[in-house]
């Protein structure tokens, strides 16, 4: 047995003691298949209105979960916002590490572009990401597709921070220094060398941002600013559910149930990630 797939069974095992963190992995997997498979599980086309079956409870004959005052089915509209949401928040988080990992290795590296390259990460994180995401939806206009860009710019300075750091303390290590010395090119230690070995905590951190991205997309749809009127986007459902709080509060309840749970489930995923990757941690 190899050291390297000793350590990985040893994480992995670490990762299975964590109920908490495997049940999430559960849900999340069951969101992730849900959201591929759409169109076989949804009972209903979640845009399909049918007037004459308005505001019906949960567990009417057919639908499962209730309709909503436009007579669409629910379950079918969550699943379809399970979609949508996983999107936005994998896509978003992922922009977002990317460009800021880059920016994170450069200026931790490189000590003349540090400065520069934090004092502008420093300006994004002085205002509330909710608000810099408002103010980039505010200049592209309310959709979809601009949310994503609107959290990815707010993800950014995060993942560039959490990256300088580790790649400050990496880089002075003696096998970078080794790399240094026999002349490995700069492109080669970054990737090679640093990167690797800095991987573990940016991964938790994307965990925990996907859920976040969720929440936050859902927030500005809620607020008109986001994914717009049909589309099955959770925050969109709570919107339209607002109206029927006295009447019917199921509307509103069932898709921020979804929101509560989905996030929820990526924050102890993270928190079971990293407990699995600290190399401190007892078995």
């Amino acid at each position: 047995m190899t050291k390297s797939t000793s350590l990985w069974q040893l994480r992995i095992r670490r990762f299975r003691k964590d109920r908490l963190a495997v049940v999430s992995l559960g849900i999340i997997s069951i969101l992730l298949i849900s959201a591929i498979l759409a169109q076989v599980i949804a009972p209903y086309d979640p845009a399909s209105q049918r007037m004459s079956e308005r505001r019906l409870p949960p567990g009417s004959p057919g639908h499962l979960l209730g309709t909503d005052g436009f007579g669409r089915d629910i379950a079918s509209r969550l699943v379809y916002g399970g979609r949508i949401s996983l999107m936005v928040g994998l896509v978003s988080v992922g922009v977002g590490m990317l460009i800021g990992m880059t920016l994170g290795l450069i200026a931790g590296y490189f000590k003349h572009l540090d400065n520069l390259i934090m004092r502008v990460m420093d300006i994004l994180l002085a205002f509330p990401g909710v608000l810099i995401a408002i103010i980039v939806v505010a200049i592209l206009g309310p959709g979809l597709y601009n949310v994503i860009i609107a959290i990815s710019v707010f993800s950014i300075p995060m993942f560039a921070r959490l990256t300088r750091g580790a790649t400050l303390s990496a880089k002075e290590e003696t096998y970078v220094l080794a790399a240094r010395s026999l002349g490995a090119p700069t492109s080669r230690i970054l990737l090679q060398h640093i990167l690797p070995n800095i991987v573990s905590p940016i991964i938790v951190f994307a965990t925990v941002r996907i859920g976040v991205s969720i929440l936050n997309a859902a927030a500005l749809s809620f607020l008109g600013i986001g994914a717009q009127p049909p589309m099955p986007e959770w925050g969109v459902m709570i919107s339209e559910g607002r109206n029927f709080l006295y009447t019917s509060p199921y509307i509103a309840f069932v898709p921020g149930l979804a929101i509560l749970i989905v996030v929820l489930s990526f924050n102890l995923l993270g928190d079971g990630i990293r407990d699995a990757l600290d190399p401190f941690q007892s078995d």
